[in-house]
């Protein structure tokens, strides 16, 4: 379960995608538990990825808007982390790839992703664990409720992303504004 997950993450199939796979194989609880361990460890080898390539290559390989997002946000520690993972402000290996590159204390980026990584994954497996449910059990009622848990959690992700990106870059754009 578990390598199958990470062998997919090194192969950079989303790991939203992998979760509600996950999910939708094993059921919610075994799906979730998988996922959880899954993107840790991958979370770990692209850390650990990034340190030994190093900023000067890494900034070579992204956007510089994700390199410098990566930057400013690390640079506040677990807070930091946590609003990078749930405001997707780059690729989940990107995150991983330039925390590394860019020095962000490892024990820090580990508690930020756990805690930032927790909602998405809860949410995804609860999502494949219904259409599991609409698989094995078709009906109208569970085909219903699963569209409609999708649409909710897209959403509310979408709600949740953009206030987090307005929180965290608000004062920035107001200072260049200012000057």
């Amino acid at each position: 379960g578990a390598s199958a997950f990470v062998a997919a993450g090194l192969l950079l199939v989303p790991l939203e995608l992998l979760t509600i796979a996950a999910a939708l194989a094993f059921g919610a609880s075994r799906g979730a538990t998988i996922a959880a361990i899954g993107s840790v460890a991958l979370a770990v080898i692209g850390y650990a990825a990034g340190r030994a390539i190093g900023a000067p290559d890494i900034s070579r390989w992204v956007s510089r808007r994700s390199y410098r997002s990566v930057r400013q946000l690390g640079a506040k520690g677990v807070a930091g982390v946590i609003v990078l993972r749930m405001s997707s402000v780059a690729s989940t290996g990107a995150i991983h790839l330039l925390c590394g590159a860019g020095h962000v204390p490892f024990l820090p980026y580990l508690a930020g992703t756990v805690i930032g990584i927790a909602p998405a994954i809860i949410a995804l497996s609860v999502l494949g664990g219904m259409l599991r449910d609409a698989v094995l059990q078709p009906s109208v009622a569970n085909s219903l409720a699963t569209i409609g848990a999708a649409v909710v959690l897209l959403v509310l992700a979408g709600v949740v992303r953009m206030a987090l990106l307005i929180r965290q870059f608000a004062p920035s754009v107001s200072g260049h504004r200012n000057r």
